[in-house]
C-alpha cells in the first residue's frame, strides 16, 4: 500500500525424500492415475456448480496415503480469471472427459 515493498507467495517445502510426480496436466491427461486425485477433481466442478475443476496436480505423496500438492492450477468458466492456465469451458470439457476416461480404464483393469 504505497511502501514500495514487494509481495510474495510461497509454499511450504516438499519433502526431498518423496519423489515428485505430476499426476495430471490442464487438459485431463492423466500421466500417474491416481484415483483420490480424480475423485478431487470432479468433486470441485460439482461443488462449484460446474463453474471450475482444480487441475495440473503435481506434488508428492506422504506415507500416511495423503498428498502434498504444489503450483494446481484452476480452470473456469470465467475466462478472465486465474491466467493463462484457464482454458476455460473447452479446458473444463476436456479435463472431466479425461478424468473420467481414466477412472473407467483402471475401473476395468481393476476388475480384469
Amino acid at each position: 500500500s504505497g511502501s514500495g515493498g514487494r509481495w510474495y507467495s510461497m509454499e511450504r517445502e516438499l519433502p526431498c525424500d518423496r519423489p515428485f510426480i505430476r499426476w495430471t496436466n490442464n487438459i485431463g491427461v492423466w500421466s500417474n492415475f491416481e484415483p483420490l486425485l480424480a475423485r478431487f477433481v470432479l468433486w470441485t466442478h460439482q461443488y462449484t456448480d460446474g463453474y471450475m475443476c482444480v487441475c495440473d496436480l503435481q506434488g508428492v505423496k506422504l506415507d500416511d496415503g495423503k498428498f502434498m500438492l504444489t503450483d494446481p492450477a484452476l480452470l473456469c468458466t470465467d475466462c478472465m480469471r486465474f491466467g493463462d492456465t484457464n482454458l476455460a469451458d473447452e479446458g473444463i470439457a476436456r479435463m472431466l472427459e479425461g478424468t473420467r476416461n481414466s477412472m473407467a480404464a483402471h475401473a476395468g483393469a481393476a476388475s480384469a
